[in-house]
């Protein structure tokens, strides 16, 4: 392979990891092969896909790759941000405990405690009406009787970055 040729290939592979790269900012496909569609759009397997994203990870030019649950399409309709007055050092422990529950979603410590007393913080989603039951049955495992739900009352859209625009 000659010098052109290679320059060539270098770009087809640059194009094709920044098309990969642009697709992953939207939403990618669900059920057991979620990267399919980038494939065929890019007419490589998907076992390819998987390669180059790995790739290029490693190498920092993906930095990280997540998922947004968009819970209200999956059957979680009702949210609260849940403060608790935690007893002094026992923010580990209770947070521990918290996080175990799938139906905590962010779990923090705020300091300066909000109102004086609550300095920890959950976010916790449940289905319609079962989130003030979820915390009355968590609150004695915690060892904690003071908190305070606030329940969300509008979700505003979610939206992945995007880093190459409209190419």
């Amino acid at each position: 392979m000659d010098q052109t040729d290679q320059m060539d290939q270098t770009d087809q592979t640059n194009q094709t990891d920044r098309r990969i790269s642009h697709m992953l900012e939207g939403d990618i496909g669900t059920g057991r092969h979620p990267f399919r569609s980038i494939a065929d759009t890019c007419g490589i397997s998907e076992e390819e896909v998987l390669e180059r994203i790995h790739r290029m990870k490693e190498a920092g030019i993906i930095r990280r790759f997540g998922a947004v649950l968009r819970h209200r399409k999956a059957g979680v309709t009702e949210n609260a941000l849940v403060m608790w007055a935690t007893p002094p050092g026992q923010s580990e422990r209770v947070g521990a405990l918290l996080a175990s529950h799938d139906e905590v979603t962010h779990c923090y410590e705020r300091r300066p405690a909000f109102g004086g007393k609550y300095t920890l913080f959950s976010m916790i989603q449940c289905r319609k009406g079962t989130v003030e039951a979820f915390v009355r049955t968590l609150a004695p495992a915690l060892g904690i009787d003071d908190y305070l739900i606030l329940h969300s009352m509008e979700e505003f859209k979610k939206e992945s970055m995007e880093y190459f625009g409209n190419e």
